[in-house]
């Protein structure tokens, strides 16, 4: 497994457990329960700022070898979207 690769697996897993910890805590209001474990807002805010940088970094990661290899991988090439990512090719318009 590549850098890029366990760099978003893992902002992945930090965003599962923040879902589920906000699930959690919907539970825990609608049905009135109390439930021990349960992350606070700071720890929340220090789980998404984990996901934001472990994607961040996966996402420089990413491009950095794209950039030595001159090869783009994946949906950073837009395949996804159908956007071409560079100049428009000789002859056509725009």
């Amino acid at each position: 497994m590549d850098r890029s690769r366990a760099c978003f697996w893992a902002a992945g897993l930090a965003f599962a457990v923040f879902v589920a910890d906000i699930l959690v805590a919907k539970v825990q209001v609608a049905n009135g329960v109390t439930v021990p474990v349960h992350l606070g807002p700071t720890v929340q805010f220090l789980v998404l700022l984990v996901v934001v940088i472990f994607f961040v970094a996966g996402t420089l990661v990413r491009e950095r070898r794209e950039a030595a290899t001159g090869v783009a991988t994946g949906a950073a090439t837009g395949a996804a979207t159908g956007a071409s990512g560079g100049p428009p090719a000789p002859g056509r318009d725009g």
